[in-house]
């Protein structure tokens, strides 16, 4: 399973990197909404 985490704090994303990675999820991580609907759209 692929999940995106969006977030402006490092911090939060290494949590949930960290701890969905763990879990066996692929991530990919945008720092604003703007970067995360560009990579929801495949870009």
């Amino acid at each position: 399973m692929k999940i995106l985490i969006a977030d402006d704090d490092e911090k939060n994303r290494k949590l949930l990197r960290v701890v969905l990675q763990n879990s066996g999820c692929e991530t990919i991580e945008a720092i604003d909404g703007e970067e995360a609907v560009k990579l929801a759209k495949g870009g």
